[in-house]
């Protein structure tokens, strides 16, 4: 008799074919446990340790191979074609669970909830027995949500795909996906996912390590293009929120976008006049950013 499949676990994979075996090595082996790996377009060499020497080692995991590098948000986006679990849960390849993964499967399986979000612990990658800076990176917002009930703060600024369980049949239904950019792909993601959501749970158990080493994507400078990235994602969230209803208060914006525009006026004027005029086509109110902008710069001169 076929298992019925209670989660898919999704990881995209670029290159770091031995962070990616630590990564699925944490994840327990159970026949209710879909796990969907999506290698994106990594030089031949990886491509070739993960077809020899990681898959024959997890005949319970499927390797998809993209035939062109698109980011973290177009392989997300293609496993989310094969997933069959009843709840989605996403990693990056060079962060893993914790050894409570196992017993949270089993607690949650069968919850009614759409949305479950769970501790997120930092380690450093070479030495995960050293915790970095950021080792407690969402405890406030799920003390704050167990403390006083307010679920804006998890629905709208835990803004990454990690760290949570999201039911499928809400993605679904939503018709819910990535951002296909090289950065800031999972914020449009998480935050209509938290807008449609309706009960959502926080356990205070850690599901999840993320992990701090050089090279990764999210610790590479931002370039003009990552900026405008940025702006551009925030602003299909604040209309996408807008058009349906909600507007959105500034305590709750993960992405400010009048923050951006600073950066990205001082890296290059042109560029910057040029996103005024992106973001007025797409009906955003840009004299209040403009005021926070000024703000801001009045604020620091007098400082």
């Amino acid at each position: 008799m076929p298992v019925d499949i209670s989660f898919t676990v999704i990881i995209p994979h670029y290159n770091i074919p031995e962070l990616l075996e630590r990564c699925l090595s944490s994840i327990p082996r159970r026949e209710d446990v879909q796990v969907i790996v999506v290698d994106d377009c990594s030089e031949a060499g990886c491509v070739d340790k993960i077809r020899n020497g990681i898959s024959p080692n997890y005949p319970n995991v499927t390797f998809v191979y993209q035939e062109e590098n698109g980011g973290g948000g177009r392989c997300r986006n293609e496993a989310l074609k094969y997933a069959k679990g009843r709840w989605l849960v996403f990693a990056d390849a060079d962060d893993f669970f914790s050894d409570d993964f196992s017993q949270l499967l089993d607690k949650y399986k069968d919850d009614d909830s759409d949305i479950i979000y769970f501790r997120v612990g930092c380690v450093f990658s070479d030495d995960v027995t050293k915790e970095s800076d950021l080792r407690d990176h969402n405890k406030a917002r799920i003390d704050e949500f167990l403390s006083n009930g307010d679920d804006k703060t998890l629905r709208y600024l835990h803004s990454e795909p990690w760290g949570k369980f999201v039911k499928r049949e809400l993605v679904c239904r939503y018709g819910i996906k990535f951002s296909e950019t090289k950065v800031c792909n999972d914020y449009y993601f998480s935050a209509v996912s938290g807008f449609h959501a309706g009960t959502i749970k926080a356990d205070n158990t850690t599901l999840y390590f993320l992990t701090v080493r050089e090279g990764s994507v999210s610790s590479k400078t931002d370039t003009v293009e990552k900026i405008k990235t940025r702006i551009e994602v925030t602003a299909a969230v604040e209309k996408y929120l807008r058009d349906h209803g909600f507007c959105m208060e500034d305590k709750y914006r993960v992405e400010k976008i009048d923050m951006r525009m600073i950066a990205l006026l001082k890296k290059d004027f042109f560029e910057g006049v040029k996103e005024f005029i992106y973001l007025y086509r797409q009906g955003i109110a840009i004299m209040p950013i403009i005021g926070k902008m000024l703000m801001t710069f009045i604020g620091n001169r007098i400082r």
